[in-house]
């Protein structure tokens, strides 16, 4: 059971794409970014489809459908201008 267990953790601890790796990167609005607020942006890292938390580098707001560039991460937070 335990070689089981420790098989799937590392399967598991594998899959995981550092939030950091997206500076750079495009992605795309899937929930409007309003102005000063959060909204959600989708993308491709580590060849898994992920959608990430994010919010305008200027303040102003990005329309959902929009193609953006990640400029910064902070904490969880993408920080994105638009393309």
């Amino acid at each position: 059971m335990y070689q089981m267990m420790k098989i799937i953790y590392k399967q598991q601890a594998s899959s995981l794409v550092a939030t950091e790796t997206a500076i750079g990167k495009q992605g795309l609005v899937t929930t409007a970014i309003d102005a000063d607020a959060i909204g959600e942006v989708s993308m491709t890292l580590g060849g898994q489809y992920q959608t990430y938390l994010a919010k305008s580098s200027t303040g102003q707001a990005i329309a959902k459908g929009s193609t953006v560039k990640v400029i910064s991460v902070v904490g969880s937070e993408l920080v994105v201008e638009k393309v």
